[in-house]
């Protein structure tokens, strides 16, 4: 599920640096507190400093099935999604799942994407009509991910140092780019892009299930929407009102059911 974790802290990919969202956090809420998952590394020019020191030291070979996945998350852009559930609806062949995990682990290494283990509506093994809830690996694209997809990696990984100069000027061009966003604006957009996402997979799980994740309240579902709207109220509004809608989204699909059920009972 979510974590949150107390601000500000040092930046886990330049250790010398405070991460710079944390530090406006802790100014904003009162408990100084923030959503891991939604932190805007991706986006963050020290990110990108970072993996362009790590490829100074280093030759980098992607793989076809990493250059597979880079391509499915360049399509979904910046926002998290379950691989898994896009390699099975968007590829024609099934992907060996320990192949995938390596790979994934790999990309996430070169800094190409991040990932998170996340709530997600999955086909039971021995019955693919049935759907039930599971914590899978979710992705998210990177700059660094971008830059990497376009990189003409050669065979024996000597394509990249041949082309390591003249992509210079892009990363310099990207990093001119990612200075000036708003960091904090990105975070607050991708805590309800997130949640948002992981709601629509909760409501169909079953009641017990709804009520520990999302009205528990030492759940971490809970504590989002108050982190929320200390920071801010209207993007905290919006959330709401999408829980509103998925549950209603939820007890209707419910009444459907039920009632295609006693109709299917009462033919036979």
């Amino acid at each position: 599920m979510f974590h949150l974790q107390s601000v500000p802290f040092v930046c886990p990919y330049q250790v010398e640096i405070t991460c710079p969202v944390a530090v406006q956090l802790s100014e904003h809420d009162p408990e100084k507190r923030c959503l891991t998952e939604a932190l805007p590394c991706q986006v963050c020019p020290h990110y990108l400093d970072g993996a362009q020191a790590l490829f100074a030291q280093r030759r980098v070979q992607l793989g076809r099935l990493g250059r597979q996945i880079l391509t499915v998350v360049r399509e979904r852009g910046t926002a998290y999604f379950p691989l898994h559930a896009a390699l099975r609806t968007d590829q024609p062949q099934r992907v060996n799942l320990y192949r995938l995990h390596k790979a994934l682990d790999a990309l996430e290494a070169l800094r190409a994407l991040r990932t998170c283990c996340l709530p997600t509506v999955v086909p039971c093994a021995d019955n693919s009509l049935r759907l039930v809830l599971r914590e899978t690996r979710w992705v998210q694209g990177t700059a660094v991910g971008e830059v990497l997809s376009d990189f003409p990696v050669g065979q024996h990984r000597a394509g990249w140092r041949t082309h390591q100069t003249e992509h210079t000027a892009g990363w310099r061009t990207r990093r001119t780019t990612l200075a000036q966003t708003d960091l904090l604006s990105v975070y607050i957009q991708q805590v309800v892009t997130l949640v948002t996402a992981v709601t629509h997979h909760l409501v169909a799980a079953t009641e017990p299930v709804m009520v520990a994740r999302c009205t528990s309240l030492d759940s971490p579902y809970v504590a989002i929407f108050t982190h929320l709207e200390t920071i801010d109220p209207v993007a905290h509004a919006a959330l709401q009102q999408m829980y509103v809608r998925a549950l209603e989204a939820r007890r209707r699909a419910i009444s459907l059911y039920h009632a295609a059920e006693q109709q299917r009972a009462q033919s036979s």
